[in-house]
């Protein structure tokens, strides 16, 4: 199906270059399918793909429909924009709770240290599973208390700042062991196995994976009063964006915390 002559109306209709093939590329979909652009066809398209696309990928397909419908000039029943549901907000630890749970951890795990250590590790560099995966001991830098975070998700390098606590405790981790694939010799999998089996033993409500520790660092971050332009750079992401689809609070953390600064007493 040829659409330059659709895509030619929009130009002239003021569409941006790139909403016009935003707009071509989905009416072409339709064709692969369909060789008409009848009811019976857009409603039967339309319905093989409820269960796959969130409400934002329907409804960008709707809207080159409708357009296409204009240029035609054809009298079509174009269905509703869906709205996009409420999104959950995403469980995170709390200081306190996760040190709760690193306290409890020798009572889990045969080689507690190591374990306690990685957990550590990731709720206060907020690294992503992959990144500590990654991790070479090369990478750690005890005298300038940082480590260097390489092969991230966005394909750039960044500095993590250690405490005090943990250039006190890496260094004996890894005198324990020889170096293997990693600072840690673990996988991904290793991960997760030690979330499941805190998960199993402490019989938390919340459950923990590990990338709740690294949205607990950035709750922790900005509750401690750190900014987010920081936060982002410390979190290794491109957009502001990515940043605050990590700091999410439910209604009752909101009310609580706006409690908190109306009650605050002037000095």
């Amino acid at each position: 199906m040829d659409l330059t002559s659709f895509k030619e109306w929009l130009l002239v209709n003021g569409a941006e270059q790139a909403s016009a093939e935003t707009h071509c590329s989905k009416v072409a979909s339709f064709f692969r399918k369909y060789e008409s652009f009848t009811q019976e066809n857009l409603n039967s398209f339309l319905a093989s793909k409820l269960d796959k696309w969130v409400a934002n990928s329907f409804n960008i397909y709707i809207n080159a429909f409708n357009h296409y419908a204009k240029f035609l000039k054809l009298k079509i029943e174009i269905p509703k924009y869906h709205k996009k549901k409420k999104k959950d907000v995403e469980p995170y630890l709390s200081e306190k709770d996760f040190y709760d749970i690193v306290a409890k951890i020798p009572l889990i795990f045969k080689n507690s240290d190591k374990a306690q250590a990685i957990a550590i590790l990731m709720f206060q560099c907020g690294l992503r599973p992959k990144e500590v995966c990654q991790l070479k001991r090369a990478d750690f830098n005890f005298t300038e208390k940082i480590v260097l975070i390489k092969d991230t998700k966005t394909d750039a390098d960044r500095v993590a700042v250690l405490s005090n606590s943990l250039c006190d405790m890496l260094p004996a981790i890894f005198s324990q062991e020889a170096e293997g694939n990693n600072a840690f010799n673990i996988r991904k999998h290793n991960l997760t196995y030690i979330c499941q089996r805190i998960n199993e033993m402490m019989g938390l409500k919340v459950k923990i994976k590990p990338y709740s520790l690294r949205h607990g660092f950035a709750h922790d971050m900005i509750n401690k009063g750190l900014d987010l332009n920081s936060l982002k750079v410390m979190m290794g992401h491109s957009s502001i964006n990515t940043t605050l689809g990590y700091l999410d609070v439910t209604e009752k953390e909101a009310q609580d915390k706006v409690r908190k600064l109306i009650n605050k007493r002037r000095k």
